[in-house]
C-alpha cells in the first residue's frame, strides 16, 4: 500500500496511487505515439497467464516475438484497465 502523507482516509491514498499509476501509463504511451513508436501496456498477471498458454501449446517463440514490435512496454502488477485481472 502507497502511504502519502496528509491525504487522509485510505480510500483517498488508493485514489492518489491509482490516479499516478494511469498517469504515468497515460504520459509513457502517450511520449511514445508522438515519437512514432508502439507501446503495450501489459498487466504482469496477464502476461504471466498469456506466455504460459503458449508454453505449453508449444507457441512461446511466437508469442515472444509479438513483444518485439513494441518500443515501449510498461508491466504493471495490477491488473489492465478493463480486464478481469
Amino acid at each position: 500500500m502507497l502511504t502519502v502523507t496528509g491525504l487522509g482516509k485510505p480510500q483517498h491514498r488508493i485514489f492518489h496511487f491509482l490516479a499516478k499509476r494511469l498517469l504515468i501509463i497515460g504520459v509513457a504511451q502517450g511520449r511514445a505515439a508522438q515519437l512514432g513508436h508502439k507501446a503495450l501496456f501489459a498487466a504482469a498477471t496477464d502476461q504471466v497467464t498469456r506466455l504460459g498458454t503458449a508454453h505449453q501449446n508449444g507457441q512461446l517463440p511466437q508469442e515472444l516475438a509479438k513483444f518485439r514490435s513494441y518500443w515501449l512496454i510498461i508491466v504493471d502488477e495490477v491488473s489492465a484497465p478493463g480486464s478481469s485481472g
